[in-house]
């Protein structure tokens, strides 16, 4: 997709290109989130070193009273979402719980998500 923009735009600065394509990013983000009706965003992951995306992220949701926090100010650093990402669903396995969210997923029904098995 990137290789298509930049045969298409490559005349345009390459500021210029950047700064819409993550002006695209936040606007996705923002318009995905906004329907669930947050009170908080936690940011996570590689995208929250990018000054310019988490400035914009920051205006979109605050614009709505929508609170954005790093997830470091929980005690998580931001490089660790994916091993959060899996560690969470074990944790519910691990204790017979269900581990996804049927108002998310569109899932019929709460269900323990991966099997423990013995060797």
């Amino acid at each position: 997709m990137v290789k298509d923009i930049f045969s298409r735009y490559g005349k345009l600065a390459i500021e210029d290109i950047l700064s819409t394509l993550t002006y695209f990013t936040a606007t996705s983000i923002c318009r995905a989130i906004i329907p669930h009706g947050p009170d908080e965003v936690i940011v996570a992951g590689g995208g929250t070193k990018n000054r310019f995306l988490m400035k914009l992220i920051h205006g979109m949701f605050e614009a709505r009273e929508i609170t954005v926090n790093n997830i470091s100010k929980y005690g998580t650093p931001p490089e660790a979402k994916e091993a959060v990402s899996f560690a969470l669903p074990g944790y519910q396995t691990l204790n017979l719980q269900p581990g996804n969210l049927p108002s998310a997923t569109g899932a019929l029904r709460k269900v323990i998500l991966g099997k423990i098995t013995l060797p």
